[in-house]
């Protein structure tokens, strides 16, 4: 899980169920539904800072903190 232009990449060997982008304050922004191991959420109309991505598997979750440029 990575921020890179705008972007989270999320590159995982199990199937991705779904994505979800948290301020640091914990509160949810976004959620996107993936089918697959590799996801793009586009996050260019947040402001730059910190934020939290968790990506929910068929073998478990995942949370990441990304920083958003």
């Amino acid at each position: 899980i990575y921020s890179y232009n705008g972007q989270i990449i999320v590159n995982g060997e199990y199937d991705i169920q779904n994505v979800q982008v948290y301020d640091i304050a914990g509160k949810l922004l976004k959620t996107v539904a993936v089918c697959g191991n590799n996801a793009v959420v586009n996050i260019a109309d947040y402001a730059s800072g910190i934020y939290v991505v968790r990506v929910d598997t068929e073998n478990g979750s995942v949370v990441r903190k990304v920083v958003n440029q």
